[in-house]
């Protein structure tokens, strides 16, 4: 299975929660409603776990979310 690094970034999250909502399973929001990715890095993932995080990166209000493979 392939290996996805996910990062938010703090400084561009507005705390909408599109990704808690696409893939509530990685995401959470602290308690300043910044998103943070809640699960060890890097992920390892299938094609519908991928789609969920592509999905949450893509439905980012600020483009706050970045989805890469891992190195």
């Amino acid at each position: 299975m392939p290996k996805l690094t996910v990062a938010v970034d703090p400084t561009l999250c507005i705390g909408a929660a599109a990704c808690v909502d696409a893939a509530p399973q990685y995401f959470q929001l602290d308690e300043d409603n910044i998103a943070f990715v809640s699960v060890p890095q890097p992920i390892e993932v299938n094609e519908e776990q991928r789609r969920l995080l592509m999905d949450a990166a893509e439905n980012c209000p600020t483009s706050a979310i970045q989805v890469s493979d891992a190195v």
